[in-house]
């Protein structure tokens, strides 16, 4: 089933779109972390699908999207295909 769990932790302060991802990413002690901003969707897949294709050399990922309207209906597919060799340049 789904759980719906939120935490609150640090300062309450206000913070920037990209300062909040970079400290709930910098303070997430999961294994996996991912983020989702609430007019996301995630296919049913998602949790598979990483799973099957991550790589213990690789510590970010950035996966494929979907933009889709109202409905749902797939409007433009963002694929990257396999980013492996971009990867092994940045270690």
């Amino acid at each position: 089933g789904y759980y719906n769990i939120v935490y609150q932790f640090g300062e309450d302060k206000f913070l920037k779109m990209c300062s909040n991802w970079n400290f709930t990413a910098f303070n997430c002690d999961s294994k996996y972390f991912s983020l989702i901003s609430s007019d996301d969707t995630l296919e049913q897949n998602f949790v598979e699908e990483f799973v099957k294709h991550q790589n213990s050399k690789f510590k970010f990922y950035r996966l494929n999207f979907n933009t889709i309207d109202e409905e749902g209906k797939i409007l433009y597919a963002q694929t990257y295909g396999d980013m492996t060799a971009a990867f092994e340049s940045i270690k």
